[in-house]
């Protein structure tokens, strides 16, 4: 079996460094919906409540807060999750075409290479 030439090496390397990159992407992606589906549900359960304060965690103590003001955080934490997954979505999508675009062009090289050395 013929060695694997310098070029395709080098996209090789490339295109795992990419993977690399999308799997940090996707774990984040994920981390940040997990996170939004917690806030979805904590505002959910303080829409519901008839408490005119609720306790907030702060740090390692609970604060008594007015349940407005938290809610008014919770839903703009919410809002600024949901802009973050959406700008995570698009770079994990960038990354996955760079990935498809790379593995194309190592398919291509690699069979133009074996055509020459048959």
């Amino acid at each position: 079996m013929a060695s694997i030439p310098p070029e395709i090496q080098q996209l090789i390397v490339q295109l795992e460094q990419l993977r690399q990159q999308y799997q940090i992407v996707q774990s984040q992606r994920l981390t940040l919906e997990s996170r939004q589906s917690e806030l979805k549900n904590a505002i959910s359960e303080l829409e519901s409540s008839e408490e005119k304060f609720v306790y907030k965690s702060i740090g390692a103590i609970l604060v008594k807060r007015p349940k407005d003001k938290v809610l008014s955080e919770l839903k703009e934490e919410l809002e600024l999750i949901g802009v973050r997954i959406n700008a995570v979505k698009k770079q994990e999508q960038s990354l996955m075409d760079k990935i498809k675009a790379l593995e194309s062009k190592i398919k291509s090289i690699a069979g133009a290479q074996r055509n020459v050395t048959q």
